[in-house]
């Protein structure tokens, strides 16, 4: 099954794929007793499936695409627009909520990066 959304104390090594190397890091770090405050991770998979659903999905693995500079960043401006433009399908919209109805958030923090932001090439694994 793909796991749209996990609590971060539903959290395993196999997850780090679809959570990117911090969200993982910071469940490791609640499972060890440090203050971290409760919350959920909206994977990958969840992303996916917006692009699918707003008929994305194809443009944004054209960004993967041996292309020119010029048309890379032509392609990224579109697909940018496109997804600020796009609608989130209600089944996640309704995950989303649950999870934000589920721990009782007063107010809420997004943390957001790409998972390829988290591998050896992007940051600091440290």
């Amino acid at each position: 099954m793909n796991k749209l959304v996990l609590d971060f104390n539903d959290v395993k090594h196999e997850n780090l794929s679809i959570i990117g190397g911090e969200a993982y890091h910071l469940t490791k770090l609640l499972k060890k007793n440090f203050p971290v405050p409760q919350g959920f991770i909206v994977t990958t998979n969840c992303f996916q499936s917006f692009l699918e659903q707003n008929f994305l999905y194809f443009l944004h693995r054209s960004l993967t695409k041996n292309l020119s500079l010029k048309d890379t960043f032509y392609i990224a401006s579109n697909l940018r627009h496109k997804v600020i433009k796009g609608k989130i399908p209600k089944k996640l919209k309704k995950i989303i909520a649950g999870k934000i109805d589920k721990f009782n958030f007063d107010s809420v923090s997004v943390r957001s990066s790409a998972t390829v932001e988290d591998g050896h090439n992007g940051s600091s694994n440290d």
